[in-house]
């Protein structure tokens, strides 16, 4: 023991130094120096010869097992105490008495606090020749450390049972590469146990191949970098694997690296859905570049997210500047107010809308297209739209050279000084030309005549139907 010094205010300071420079003046006055040190420390304590009789027991030392300070002088534990103690206190007791400093727990097995955990700590005291002839014992409350500690495992031991449950590899190193935590998977996938994985260096855990892949990714997170990274794996058990491995750096309030978290996902059934999808994709992009008319996919977003080679020429721009981008923002304000702004919200209420447009082109003459937007919706909900463009310029044109040559062929007929009419199969007058009501009764008459004409035909006066050359008249011409 290297002492003790204690402070009693109202009776000055006690002070027990190096207990050898004590006056050898026997055990008995080994007791009478230590015990107003002892009474005023305010821990239980107590003195005892070789043959484990008490000399002196403090007020503490007797409230703490609940007797008299009368009961202990002269007696040993056992006639004081009716339970004999079933730990090791009487194993460090003897260390004790053989010239050994012990600290060690041990629980209250009697008295009002029976059951509370003390730490007990036993001081050898030696005579002037070294040799030892009693020992001091002074018991310090532990419970509230033990009830923390108790706290703690029970914490440990649900968060253990979770992490075993997840089902995926979860291991903590600190930064000096040392396995703190592996929860079963986690020990499972190195085939180890728990008690030779915790505790070990990673170095030591790891085989070759994982060593090359991973040891670099773990200097980078214990530098403070999250990882995330996919590979080909071997899972106990199992044919080779893909997983995903994340790394997350775990920091003190001062932004220090303490260690890694490093959680393992098996991914190979997401990795060959992936694949699965992405050859999909590939053949329905492959598909949708040899559709000879323009295509693209806008997403619920309002984002292109896919372009044929026909629409990026149709429209005069590279892809890079339409996927990606938002509709409004490609088409541009005035293109987007005429094609974009009126349709939004019907394709989110799951109309199909239609418009036709005159789409400039770079280097070549304008041309019209007829637009569909057909939208995708997902359990009736909006989740973006096709659109679908029709070159129908030739149409146009036809259409607007048909209604050139109408509006001549009236002109023409407007003019004409007699009365025509012109009868479909039916026999029914579709156009009928006139000026005077005497010219609108001969085109009655003659229609009526003609009903039973052989074939359809253009009739003139007096109901003879007109050749590709007019026929001769020999009414004169009117002045």
């Amino acid at each position: 023991m290297d002492g003790l010094a204690v402070y009693r205010p109202a009776e000055g300071q006690y002070a027990v130094g190096n207990l050898q420079s004590l006056p050898r003046a026997g055990f008995a006055a080994r007791v009478a120096a230590l015990a107003p040190a002892l009474d005023v420390l305010g821990l239980p304590a107590c003195l005892l010869d070789r043959e484990l009789r008490y000399h002196h027991v403090n007020a503490a030392y007797a409230a703490h097992s609940g007797r008299a300070v009368e009961e202990y002088h002269g007696r040993t534990p056992d006639e004081v105490f009716k339970r004999t103690p079933r730990d090791d206190r009487r194993a460090h007791m003897q260390a004790a008495l053989e010239g050994k400093t012990e600290i060690f727990n041990r629980r209250t097995i009697e008295g009002p606090n029976a059951g509370r955990w003390m730490r007990a700590h036993y001081f050898p005291l030696r005579d002037g020749a070294g040799e030892v002839e009693g020992v001091l014992v002074v018991l310090v409350d532990i419970q509230q450390l033990k009830d923390a500690e108790a706290t703690l495992a029970e914490r440990e031991r649900q968060l253990s049972l979770i992490m075993d449950s997840i089902g995926f590899p979860i291991t903590y190193v600190d930064r000096h590469h040392v396995i703190r935590f592996a929860n079963r998977p986690s020990c499972e996938w190195s085939g180890r146990t728990a008690e030779t994985m915790i505790g070990s260096s990673v170095d030591d855990v790891m085989t070759s191949d994982v060593k090359s892949a991973a040891r670099p990714l773990l200097d980078r997170a214990l530098a403070g970098e999250s990882i995330t990274y996919e590979r080909e794996a071997l899972w106990p058990g199992r044919e080779k694997r893909h997983i995903r491995g994340h790394m997350i750096p775990d920091r003190d309030s001062a932004g220090t690296v303490l260690g890694v978290l490093i959680v393992l996902i098996d991914i190979e059934q997401d990795f060959q859905l992936r694949e699965a999808l992405e050859a999909k994709e590939s053949q329905l992009r492959t598909f949708a570049e040899n559709i000879p008319g323009p295509i693209a996919v806008v997403d619920r977003e309002f984002r292109y997210v896919f372009a044929n080679k026909v629409f990026q020429e149709s429209r005069g721009i590279p892809l890079e500047r339409i996927v990606g981008r938002k509709v409004p923002d490609v088409l541009g304000p005035q293109a987007a107010a005429e094609y974009f702004t009126p349709y939004k919200e019907r394709l989110e209420r799951g109309e199909t809308c239609r418009h036709e447009r005159l789409i400039d082109q770079p280097g070549r003459e304008p041309r019209w297209h007829q637009v569909v937007l057909a939208p995708i919706m997902v359990e009736g909900r909006f989740n973006g739209y096709y659109i679908v463009s029709s070159d129908i310029h030739d149409i146009k044109v036809t259409q607007e050279r048909l209604r050139e040559q109408e509006a001549q062929l009236r002109l023409y007929t407007d003019n004409i000084p007699d009365s025509v009419a012109y009868l479909d199969r039916s026999r029914r007058i579709l156009a009928a030309t006139g000026r005077r009501p005497s010219d609108k009764r001969l085109a009655k008459a003659a229609a009526v005549r003609a009903m039973h004409a052989p074939r359809p035909g253009v009739i003139g006066p007096g109901g003879s139907a007109l050749a590709k050359k007019p026929a001769k008249t020999s009414r004169k011409p009117r002045p």
